[in-house]
Formats: C-alpha cells, sequence, structure tokens
C-alpha cells in the first residue's frame, strides 16, 4: 500500500486589505493484495485435500480538491471591523477496483494466476465530483456585537438532472456581555459571559456516486442448455433525487469564572433534517425492492454541556473537562400517505421500523412477557398451538384474544438518555498522566447475538446466564430464560423484547503515560525534547450488555442502526513509544 498527499497555495496582495488565495490539494491511494492458500491448508473446513486458491485486488483512489477565495478585512475608526470572503471550490475524487481469483493450481510453487483455471473475474469503476459557490461576511461592533452571514450553492454529481443543486444560508450573532460597563463590577468573579445565537441550512449528500440514474446489472438468462450472460436494469432512476436539508437554530453562552479558573458552556438547538435520503421499498410490480428517495422529516433536539476547570495549580498542577448532551429523536413524517418504513437484519424480516411520533430505526417485534411456568399459565394466555410449558410468553397487544402479526410494536430503540466524556490530566514535574473516559445511559441494543446464543440448544454455545432457563416445573427456572429447543420456532425466533438489552457503558477511552526528559543534546545532537510514553486504548469497559461490545454495531444505516449481529468490538491497544523532535 502507498499513498501520496499534496498541498500547494499561493496568496496575492492586490490591494490593502485584499488577498487571493489558491489552494490546490491531491492525494492519490495504491492499495495492492495478493493471496495465495495452499492446498495443505483447511480454509473452508472441509478437512481434506483441495486446490490451491489465489486471489490478486488492486484498488487506486485519486482525489484533487482546488478552491480559490477573495478575502477583504478592514477597521474602520475604533470600533468598525469587517471582514468579506467569496469564493469557488471543485472537486473530483475517483475510484477503480479490480478483483482476479483462480483455482485448481497443479502444485503449491507456481502461485500466479495464470497457473490456475480462471475463476472469477470482476472490476468497479466511480467518479464523483462537486462544484461550491460561497461568500461570508463578518461585522463586528466595539468588540462586543458580533454578526456573521454566510451563503453557498453546491452542485453535486450525485443527484438527479433536476436537483443537482442546493444553497445553503447561515446567520449567526453573539454579545460579549462582559464588555459592557455595567458588568465591569463583576470582573474578579465572571472573566467572560457571551452570548451567541444561530440559525443555518446544511446539506447532505452523503449516497452513492450513482442512485440517482439508472444503473445496469449483469446475469444470465438460459437458451436451451447454454447459460448466456445478460445486461439488465439493476435500479429506478430519480431524476428528482435531491439534498437532504439540516435547518438548525442554536441557542449558546459562554461563561469563564475566577480568571478563567472555571469554564461552563451550553448549547441548547434545535435541528429538522427534510427530504431524507432513504433507501425506501417500492411496489413489487416495479420489478425492484428499494429506490432511494427524498422523503420525510426528522427532528432532533437537545441540549449540551461543557466544563472545564483548573483544579491545581502550581508544581503539580491539574485540570478536567467534563461534558454530557442530552438529544431527543422524533420522526415527523415519512412521506406520501404516512407509511412506516421497515428494515430488515439478517434472520429477522421487518425488525426496524421508522414511524411518525417515534425515533427513527425504532425496533420493532413482539412483546416478550416472561416464561409460562405452568400448563395453567398456558391454557388461559394466548399462544401458538406449538407452544408448550416452558417457551417464552408474549403480550397480545391488542386485546383481540390472539397472537398473530398485528401484536408486534416498538420495543426500543438506539438513542441514549445522555452521554458524554470525562478527562482529567495531571502533571508534576517531568511527569504527564491524562485520561478520558466515555459515557453512554439508556441507549438499547437489538441483540441479534443474544438472540443467538441466548437460546438455548445442543448444537451450539450459549451464554452462562442460561444456567436459569426453565427445565421443569418443579425447576422453573428464573422466569426469563424459557425452556431449551434444538430448533427454535415462533417466537421464540422472531424478533421481540426479549432480544432488546440495555447498552448503558463507561468506557476507559484512553490513558497515557509520558515522562519529558530535560536534554536539548542526543549524542552531539541539538534536540527540541525528548518524550517517553505509554499508551492504553479500551482497556476498561463498565456495562451489562451480554454481547461483544455496547458501542459496537453491525446493522448500521440510517433505518436500522442499534442491531448488534456479532459486531466486532473495539480492539484493547497498549503503545509503548517514544517522541524525539528536533
Amino acid at each position: 500500500n502507498y499513498s501520496t498527499d499534496s498541498t500547494l497555495f499561493a496568496e496575492l496582495d492586490i490591494i490593502d486589505g485584499l488577498k487571493y488565495r489558491i489552494n490546490i490539494n491531491g492525494s492519490i491511494r495504491n492499495n495492492d493484495y495478493e493471496t495465495f492458500e495452499p492446498s495443505v491448508v483447511d480454509f473452508d473446513g472441509s478437512r481434506g485435500p483441495r486446490p490451491a486458491r489465489a486471489v490478486n485486488e488492486q484498488s487506486t483512489d485519486f482525489d484533487w480538491v482546488i478552491e480559490q477565495t477573495l478575502s477583504y478585512n478592514k477597521t474602520f475608526g475604533d470600533k468598525h471591523d469587517i471582514g468579506l470572503l467569496g469564493g469557488f471550490s471543485s472537486q473530483k475524487q475517483s475510484n477503480e477496483y479490480i478483483y482476479g481469483e483462480a483455482r485448481g493450481f497443479p502444485n503449491d510453487v507456481i502461485q500466479t494466476l495464470n497457473a490456475g483455471t480462471p475463476y472469477q473475474l470482476s472490476g468497479t469503476k466511480s467518479e464523483y465530483s462537486m462544484v461550491s459557490y460561497f461568500a461570508r461576511a463578518n461585522y463586528t461592533f466595539d468588540s462586543k456585537y458580533l454578526f456573521t452571514a454566510t451563503v453557498r450553492g453546491d452542485g453535486s454529481s450525485r443527484f438527479g438532472e433536476n436537483k443537482k443543486w442546493g444553497v445553503f444560508p447561515s446567520v449567526s450573532a453573539a454579545w460579549r456581555v462582559s464588555q459592557e460597563n455595567f458588568m465591569q463590577q463583576f470582573s474578579d468573579v465572571i472573566s467572560e459571559f457571551k452570548l451567541r445565537a444561530s440559525y443555518g441550512i446544511a446539506g447532505n449528500n452523503r449516497i452513492g456516486n450513482y442512485s440517482a440514474i439508472g444503473l445496469l446489472g449483469t446475469g444470465f438468462y438460459p437458451t436451451g442448455d447454454v447459460l448466456q450472460n445478460t445486461v439488465n436494469p439493476s435500479t429506478i432512476p430519480n431524476d428528482d433525487l435531491g439534498w437532504e436539508k439540516v435547518l438548525q437554530s442554536n441557542f449558546g453562552f459562554d461563561l469563564a469564572l475566577f480568571n478563567n479558573r472555571i469554564r461552563l458552556e451550553g448549547d441548547f438547538y434545535n435541528s429538522k433534517s427534510i427530504d431524507l435520503l432513504l433507501n425506501v421499498p417500492v411496489p413489487t410490480v416495479t420489478g425492484y425492492a428499494t429506490q432511494i428517495q427524498n422523503i420525510g422529516k426528522v427532528q432532533n433536539k437537545g441540549m449540551e454541556f461543557l466544563i472545564s476547570t483548573k483544579n491545581l495549580t502550581g508544581k503539580f498542577s491539574w485540570t478536567s473537562d467534563f461534558n454530557i448532551s442530552f438529544n431527543k429523536n422524533k420522526v415527523l413524517e415519512v412521506g406520501p400517505g404516512g407509511q412506516p418504513i421497515y428494515a430488515s437484519a439478517p434472520n429477522a424480516n421487518n425488525s426496524f421500523i421508522t414511524r411518525p411520533g417515534y425515533a427513527i430505526a425504532s425496533y420493532f417485534g413482539y412483546v416478550f412477557d416472561g416464561v409460562f411456568m405452568n400448563q395453567a399459565e398456558l391454557d388461559k394466555s394466548p399462544h401458538l398451538p406449538a407452544d408448550k410449558v416452558g417457551d417464552g410468553r408474549y403480550l397480545d397487544v391488542n386485546g383481540d384474544g390472539k397472537l398473530d402479526q398485528n401484536d408486534k410494536t416498538i420495543i426500543g430503540d438506539n438513542q441514549p438518555n445522555f452521554q458524554g466524556g470525562f478527562s482529567n490530566h495531571f502533571s508534576y514535574q517531568n511527569f504527564t498522566l491524562s485520561a478520558q473516559l466515555a459515557y453512554s445511559q439508556g441507549a438499547e441494543l437489538f441483540s441479534f447475538f443474544n438472540r443467538m446464543v441466548g437460546i438455548y440448544h445442543g448444537d451450539r454455545n450459549t451464554l452462562v446466564e442460561q444456567e436459569g432457563r426453565w427445565r421443569s416445573v418443579s425447576d422453573p427456572g428464573d422466569g426469563v430464560h424459557f425452556r431449551p429447543t434444538r430448533n427454535p420456532t415462533g417466537w421464540q425466533r422472531d424478533p421481540s423484547s426479549a432480544w432488546v438489552t440495555d447498552g448503558s457503558f463507561v468506557r476507559l477511552r484512553n490513558i497515557t503515560l509520558a515522562y519529558d526528559f530535560k536534554i536539548r543534546q542526543l549524542g552531539g545532537v541539538k534536540i527540541n525534547g525528548l518524550r517517553a510514553y505509554a499508551t492504553g486504548q479500551n482497556l476498561f469497559t463498565w456495562t451489562k450488555y451480554p454481547g461483544f461490545d455496547p458501542e459496537t454495531s453491525s446493522e448500521g444505516d440510517g433505518l436500522s442502526r442499534g442491531g448488534d449481529y456479532l459486531g466486532y468490538p473495539a480492539a484493547k491497544t497498549v503503545i509503548i513509544g517514544v517522541n524525539l523532535s528536533f
């Protein structure tokens, strides 16, 4: 693997205060992978001789951005400062990928693809470009009152012919209250106090490069005894596919106390996303399953707080930063007709739902209500004909006396009640120690991992909590874990609240111990600094989540987030190193 990154810029002072600048950034990345699996290694679990296999992959990425700006800054009198900026930028990204695979090698010595039998050859090519125009105006009066207005227009190749361009304005204002004369009597306590407010529109174009156009796919069609290669439409074009827009208003404050020893920041926001870019199911009569559309509205509103403190100063110093955020996510609209949008996970159809009034990608399934402990409980409750004592019991949500698809309901979501972090930095003479904690409370995970290993049956490992499973009427267990079964059926297998698990956690994200050597020469060479350090990442996590990692989700797109289907956990890392600067 190798890459090249380059940056060029030039500036020209035209007249006093007026400046022209050009920035050119480019990068090239090449990745080459060669894999050879010799016949003596059992990669596929066949436990027998197998021909060798070889794979060659190559990918190339080429990106560039050119930005040109004119800026003007001027101070008039003692109190008026203005800043104007206008510019233009263009960018392009391209990617090419080639895959070749051969099998049936005569031996393990010759490893080039042509020595084997061609098995698969494929490749992709993709390009994306965007053009932008932008302008910004700043005005400050008497260092107390600050105003900013911006506007930008972006054209993206990812959108349909009718909606490639979007215009995104914003305005903001701030008042440095602590600069006012009436605040000077509090200057010993209040070092800084600023109020700020803003409103703006931002755009989102994070979709596939060709989501708006009709793509062609390849396939096969039998003619007699021969399969012929075919080319067929694979996606529906959408000439009206355009920008997703986020309209956000914000009010906040900055407060510093006791000569900046304590700093407080607070933000209160209300954000509305409209024209969401979602992969929406379409009628089967079209011959397609889904189409990317601008559909629906989602609201996020909440607040964020940050407090920074200088706890101790001097030879031994200690500083802390604590932040916490609260966010409420709610779907306002899902398009014409108000029909909910469903999404699925492996072996769990329609396990996510996006419906007005609830969080996006809420969990959808049956409500688990414990275990049938005896025959009397089974007889008096709605159940499936195949249900037995020891099986799971589920609520008749709509009260019609039977259990069916109409009893599915929203059973949770992945939105935390609050989340944030807490970091501390200590220093004594040449030693420094820093530690960062991250936390989240209230987010739930749709644990398909728990669904697979939380059902006790004979050919699969399971969780230790299955010790509490139902065994018999005389040994009913904990009333939560139903009887073992080799082939789970019905609601034991279907998505239910039994698999919705609290994903709250506290994690030691990072801890670093360092020592700075006070030397300025090393082997006769002048140096600026020498530091030895040890860093640990993700070393400890405190959580009740039974899966691998409460932060890792294998189902992560916009309509199915929070599903954990054996998601790979964050790695625990220990790094020991030395920094030497000249």
